[in-house]
């Protein structure tokens, strides 16, 4: 199926979707489903082969291809809104290894996990990436790990995205349905850093393949 549902509208599309997946696991045949819609793959797909000018990217279960991208085209193409990528070098300080973002004031003490997989690229060029979800806010800026301003709110209904600016960065932000942030508003923002990703700032490829 060559891109079968790009000609629908919204709500069609929704439900040709659904019956699409109750054929195909009812069926259980093989369907070879060709879409530059990311959501479409991530919602029908039991295996998905992203492809970048007839190159392929990664292989990988929807699971796999959102949660652990080979390479930054892989992070920046999958996910609604996409992956927050931040460069910046691992460097040292009196606490220890610390990621500071190149020119912007972030600093992020990084987990166990990720120091590992960049072992041997300190002072090189890396991309770190993390998930909008993996971010937390609270009106209270002292009782989080960055202040923040914000820049954009949009309300989708079920969440809010918010775009916010930290330590001189632009991080795009999920928020709960109930919050509501006007531009100019101060708050503070955590983040989940242990699921966050690594990608060497050279080829664009995952420290985490190294660190497996």
């Amino acid at each position: 199926m060559d891109e079968p549902l790009s000609h629908l509208d919204s709500e069609l599309r929704l439900r040709t979707r659904g019956e699409l997946k109750r054929l195909h696991e009812l069926n259980q045949r093989t369907i070879i489903f060709v879409t530059h819609d990311q959501v479409e793959a991530l919602a029908l797909a039991d295996r998905i082969v992203v492809m970048d000018n007839g190159v392929i990217q990664q292989i990988g279960t929807p699971a796999q291809v959102y949660e652990n991208p080979d390479n930054l085209f892989v992070a920046g193409f999958i996910g609604e809104p996409p992956m927050n990528l931040i460069n910046g070098r691992i460097m040292s300080d009196d606490g220890g290894p610390v990621f500071r973002s190149t020119d912007h004031n972030l600093n992020v003490r990084l987990p166990a996990g990720l120091l590992v997989s960049a072992k041997g690229f300190e002072r090189k060029e890396l991309v770190l990436g993390i998930r909008p979800h993996h971010f937390h806010v609270v009106p209270r800026e002292e009782s989080a790990q960055y202040p923040g301003r914000v820049v954009i709110y949009e309300s989708l209904g079920e969440e809010g995205v918010l775009e916010v600016e930290v330590e001189g960065c632009s991080l795009t932000i999920l928020t709960e349905p109930e919050l509501s942030f006007q531009p100019g508003d101060t708050l503070g923002v955590s983040a989940d850093w242990e699921n966050a990703i690594l990608f060497d700032g050279e080829n664009g490829q995952s420290l985490n393949l190294n660190g497996d």
